[in-house]
């Protein structure tokens, strides 16, 4: 049993309602969104929401896993601030270890230089994300630019000298950047191992031929406007015409009229592969029915990758069931 609140069941904060916007303010995220010496700047989502959502997911196939294998069932108190205390732990780190408030960054990372969005050539819109990792990255990018010195340059020959001096590595690289492409820029650095990529607008995503070729991105008319581009989920396998669609075959399976006519087909998942790999989370089910040919090789696939990922997260969670017992008697 999952209890889901802002403050917890407990404390004094526990009477309290709470909103997903407001715990992005009160977890400290958004005091670290932002650039220097800028305001808090909120974030386009109220990431509590979704943080609470994923927690509980997890906790609950945590406490079904314990089940399978104690017998013993879970309760859990979830506090939406504790929850999305959980996607900053280096700024909590940070203060508990070295006494230090963590200040707004902006697209700089703690370790990584350069590491910043660079402005391209184009209107205002026209960014590129780059990030150096490694030394042989920073000596990839020194040769892509056109100046392979760089990399023994005093100022920027190591990772902490290169953050030192960061304002003037940012300087050299966009003038670099601001008479190119952003497409371009990206093709040049990453060919030679750098990471890069446009910061897109949202223009990009509509017309992105990869989300219009998985079907995410669907053209529907409307009676006053006309054609305009929509986004969906992808979740359909196949689109088959099936003159007898619950015969055969195909008995057992779902099945959706589309809109020309033909059927849609949502084949149940084959749990017998994952209850091979990890048969504490998958429960013995009844076998599936068969699969139409044109669907087998698709769902064999589907099939192979969510068994591993099963078994994985099974895998990750025998450690934590192991510890319930220690952690438990420790509480008490």
């Amino acid at each position: 049993m999952a209890s889901l609140s802002g403050y917890g069941q407990t404390g004094p904060y526990s009477r309290f309602v709470n909103y997903g916007p407001q715990i992005g303010s009160q977890s400290g995220l958004y005091a670290m969104s932002g650039y220097p010496q800028d305001r808090p700047r909120e974030g386009p989502v109220a990431y509590g929401d979704p943080s609470m959502g994923l927690w509980t997911a997890y906790l609950i196939n945590t406490a079904l896993i314990h089940r399978k294998r104690t017998g013993e069932g879970q309760y859990f108190d979830l506090a939406m601030w504790e929850a999305l205390e959980m996607l900053s732990p280096d700024m909590l780190l940070e203060f508990a270890m070295n006494r230090r408030d963590p200040k707004p960054a902006g697209n700089h990372d703690a370790a990584m230089s350069p590491h910043n969005c660079y402005k391209a050539l184009g209107d205002a819109e026209n960014w590129v994300a780059i990030a150096v990792g490694s030394e042989a990255e920073w000596q990839a990018l020194c040769a892509a630019i056109g100046q392979p010195s760089l990399s023994e340059d005093p100022r920027f020959c190591t990772a902490p000298l290169r953050k030192r001096n960061e304002t003037e590595l940012d300087r050299l690289i966009t003038q670099w950047t601001a008479q190119r492409d952003r497409w371009e820029i990206t093709e040049i650095l990453q060919r030679r191992g750098v990471a890069a990529f446009p910061t897109l607008n949202n223009r990009d995503p509509a017309l992105d031929p990869h989300l219009a070729q998985r079907g995410f991105l669907v053209q529907l008319e409307h009676p006053e406007v006309g054609v305009r581009i929509h986004s969906r989920y992808s979740m359909e396998h196949e689109r088959d015409t099936l003159p007898n669609a619950q015969s055969g075959a195909d008995a057992g399976r779902r099945h959706r009229p589309g809109p020309d006519g033909t059927a849609r087909i949502f084949p149940r998942p084959d749990h017998r592969v994952a209850r091979r790999r990890c048969p504490d989370l998958i429960p013995a089910l009844e076998t599936p029915p068969a699969r139409a040919t044109a669907s087998r090789t698709r769902q064999r696939y589907l099939d192979r990758n969510t068994a591993e990922q099963l078994a994985q997260l099974a895998g990750f969670h025998q450690t934590l069931c192991a510890e319930f017992p220690r952690m438990n008697g420790a509480r008490r």
